[in-house]
């Protein structure tokens, strides 16, 4: 047998619908954008850049940016080619031509357990780039994983919240529901019913897919952020000799090494998946034992 349709004074006001349905779906819209975030953030170039200058020239001309990721390396070779000048006379010049690479692989093409003579970077900074890579493949699949939960309890959830206005499976966290008996004297005792409902399941799953998501990109972030900003070279020159009298930039004919935006595009995602995982709680109830509970209430003596 169904429920009986609520009356309308059971009937929750507009506001209280409007509430309601926000709270569904916030949860959902949240994991949509970490989800995109994260995915889209870690296959760009821009976590970090640097500016690369002309070494043929006496000042420091800009020539174009070198960027790096922890899947992909975009140098910025040059070539010297024949061109012809304003008097018809061939003189050579230098063209620099971004030449981007890009791998599934974690690393993003640096391997730490590379021969020395072929290996560009140090091992060090290769296994802080592979650590990273690893942690963000991870994150986006628990994300995504959290993303597919959260269809599944929406879908099952906003009709019911549609047609009603309420959730009715679904009790608040600090008033028990039950059925209540009580005396003025003795005291009060409540029943607080079981709750072993798919939902409240689904509920825990997707609570702990969408935090371990976020800390497996925040982490993830944060190392690929140490490793392509503070671990890879030229850096270290820039932090010894950068205030002294040396002049690494014109050493390496190349600025730092700077942090793009797509790192911090990542790190959002990570927060709005935590954010995520703590509003599940607001809309779906985990499961829960069966309890009786008594309350000895104040005596109140005759006058």
């Amino acid at each position: 047998m169904g429920q009986p349709a609520p009356t309308t004074r059971d009937r929750p006001s507009a506001s209280t619908r409007l509430l309601s349905l926000l709270l569904i779906v916030l949860p959902l819209v949240l994991l949509i954008t970490s989800f995109v975030l994260a995915a889209v953030s870690s296959s760009q170039h821009d976590w970090s850049y640097r500016e690369h200058f002309d070494p043929d020239a006496a000042d420091l001309i800009f020539v174009g940016f070198e960027q790096r990721s922890p899947f992909a390396n975009c140098l910025l070779p040059s070539a010297i080619v024949n061109v012809t000048a304003p008097d018809n006379t061939t003189v050579e010049q230098r063209v620099w031509t971004p030449d981007c690479t890009a791998t599934r692989a974690t690393g993003g093409l640096c391997d730490a357990n590379a021969d020395r003579s072929s290996r560009t970077d140090s091992a060090f900074f290769c296994q802080h780039l592979s650590l990273s890579a690893r942690l963000l493949y991870a994150g986006c699949a628990l994300v995504g994983a959290a993303l597919l939960v959260v269809l599944v309890l929406t879908a099952a959830t906003l009709p019911q919240v549609l047609r009603t206005g309420a959730v009715r499976v679904v009790s608040s966290p600090w008033r028990p529901a039950g059925h209540w008996r009580a005396h003025p004297v003795q005291g009060r005792t409540y029943v607080v019913p079981p709750n072993h409902a798919l939902s409240s399941y689904l509920a825990v799953l997707l609570t702990l897919l969408a935090a371990l998501g976020a800390v497996a990109l925040f982490v993830g972030t944060a190392t690929a952020v140490v490793a392509l900003s503070v671990f890879q070279f030229p850096n270290g020159d820039f932090f010894s000799t950068g205030l002294g009298t040396g002049d690494p930039t014109a050493l390496h004919h190349a600025g730092p090494w700077m942090l793009g935006r797509s790192a911090g595009l990542c790190a959002a995602g990570a927060v709005l998946a935590g954010v995520a995982s703590y509003f599940v709680g607001f809309v779906w109830e985990g499961p829960r034992v069966g309890v009786v509970e008594t309350h000895e209430a104040e005596t109140v003596g005759e006058k």
